[in-house]
């Protein structure tokens, strides 16, 4: 049996189903002081843990090896294998462009709402 205060919290928190608690043998008990104590089998963590870990890179692989082949760069596909996040590269002014477009967007809506401004709205005849 393990005791691990932090480890215990995690399991807590993510709140697994009652059937992985009694497998894992997780018990939570106050001691005299009123702290928690969270008790639990380790090898039976460790496995839980290790087949989260394995499903993560096996979920992920296609995508990853899809990154490693457009670029031979190790570093992102680790940053995304472990944390989910992406490495991407943007043109600061191409974003800038949108925004400005995107709030322009905005502050017409608000003066037609407003009735500061009228919308005008086309109409036209199709082409047969």
């Amino acid at each position: 049996r393990a005791n691990s205060a932090a480890v215990g919290r995690a399991i807590e928190a993510l709140d697994p189903p009652e059937g992985v608690k009694k497998w894992m043998g997780y018990k939570k008990e106050t001691d005299k002081a009123g702290r928690p104590q969270y008790t639990f089998d380790g090898e039976r963590f460790y496995i839980l843990f290790q087949s989260w870990a394995l499903s993560r890179i096996v979920s992920t692989s296609d995508r990853q090896f899809k990154t490693l082949t457009q670029d031979p760069d190790m570093s992102k596909v680790l940053l995304n294998t472990l944390t989910g996040m992406q490495d991407k590269t943007f043109n600061l002014d191409e974003e800038q462009a949108r925004r400005v477009a995107e709030r322009k967007r905005q502050l017409e809506e608000s003066l037609v709402r407003w009735g500061q401004r009228k919308e005008f709205q086309r109409v036209y005849k199709p082409k047969r």
